[in-house]
């Protein structure tokens, strides 16, 4: 029976080695194995940012907005509204973009919260796409951000480790450099890309590269964006026509908002001038055409209010302050903001107007306002 036993110990021992080698990289990074719970409640600084667990960010979204004080401004959407960060506000202010896919899953999304951390306004980023049918869009409750967490890595995960080991570009540990400043996650101690603690993303070694234009950058001049347009690939489908349904879950969405003293200011966001050539040209989008038409009289029944941004020169931004082909800066968001405020939009209410045009005359750089 002892010979057995060490039989099976010598034939596990490479197994466990084998597993224990990628769990020394996600246990050092904070990839897997953190209680979210516990970084949240004690809101030191913090970058958040997973390589191998995005969904995780569905929870961190949620649990921030329950546990944290109630904010007088929230953002909620895609990743197009990730810009907007705390210091351009002069009220509490939270970002709870990354969280929206569909224009279903706001309502059920807001549900999820607990009402007395309602906000009084409510930045609604609306993404185009949102208003075309799409049929592979998933069906979500109000518990499915609750529920979205994850502490433990999949098999899947450590191979993914491994590949990347031999791609050298992840490490076996990792350790940070300062203890006041905590990072969680693989992408946070690899390219300093995260959320912060006001939900907004930095997006670390990405804001060099696009302001150096790397060539081997995915979408350096917007070709990726590009390549999507034309096969009517991910969030461009084609479509010719809005899809009334999702125009009826708009009028639910800013119908249930009413109910509940949300104001909303709508916006729909910006693509950089190429991508807007591109889409017209192109002549298989041209449902985004109607968008506002369609739209602005369910806002205006509400007394919200709804933007289009989708031109950067709106706002007098370009190309040169976009991250990608649909993702505009922190400096083209400040701008956008200093648009709204300067045209009569209760944003004046949130924020110093003064202020921000000064932070905007100090900016770091085309893309970045604060350090």
């Amino acid at each position: 029976m002892n010979r057995f036993l060490k039989n099976i110990l010598l034939f596990s021992i490479p197994i466990l080695i084998g597993l224990a080698i990628p769990m020394i990289t996600l246990f050092s990074t904070g990839e897997d194995f953190v209680d979210i719970d516990k970084v949240i409640e004690v809101d030191n600084d913090y970058l958040i940012g997973y390589a191998y667990h995005e969904n995780n960010y569905n929870y961190l979204k949620w649990k921030a907005v329950n546990v944290k004080e109630r904010k007088e401004v929230l953002a909620i959407g895609s990743s197009r509204v990730l810009q907007f960060r705390e210091k351009m506000f002069s009220q509490p202010f939270y970002n709870a973009g990354y969280t929206v896919k569909n224009i279903q899953d706001f309502i059920p999304f807001i549900k999820g919260l607990s009402k007395d951390k309602y906000p009084k306004c409510l930045i609604l980023g609306v993404d185009q796409w949102m208003y075309r049918k799409n049929k592979d869009s998933e069906v979500r409750d109000s518990c499915f951000w609750e529920n979205s967490y994850s502490m433990i890595p999949q098999k899947s995960v450590l191979k993914k480790v491994y590949q990347s080991y031999f791609k050298k570009n992840v490490k076996l540990f990792y350790k940070s450099s300062d203890e006041n400043f905590q990072k969680i996650g693989l992408n946070a101690f690899v390219n300093g890309k995260g959320f912060r603690n006001d939900g907004s993303m930095n997006y670390g070694s990405l804001i060099n590269r696009v302001i150096n234009k790397d060539s081997t950058l995915a979408d350096f001049e917007f070709k990726d964006t590009f390549e999507r347009i034309k096969e009517g690939s991910k969030q461009f489908g084609f479509a010719n026509m809005i899809d009334t349904n999702n125009l009826n879950e708009l009028n639910n969405l800013l119908s249930f908002c009413k109910q509940n003293n949300l104001f909303v200011i709508g916006i729909l966001p910006p693509f950089a001038d190429k991508v807007n050539e591109q889409l017209k040209s192109s002549g298989h989008y041209k449902y985004m055409d109607s968008i506002f038409e369609k739209s602005i009289d369910m806002f205006n029944k509400h007394d919200f209010e709804l933007w289009d941004m989708k031109e950067l020169s709106t706002f007098n931004s370009s190309d040169e302050e976009m991250l990608d082909g649909f993702h505009g800066s922190e400096v083209a968001y400040l701008k956008l903001l200093i648009h709204l405020a300067s045209n009569g939009s209760k944003i004046n209410e949130v924020i110093d107007l003064e202020k921000i045009k000064s932070d905007l005359i100090n900016k770091k750089n085309n893309l970045i306002i604060y350090n």
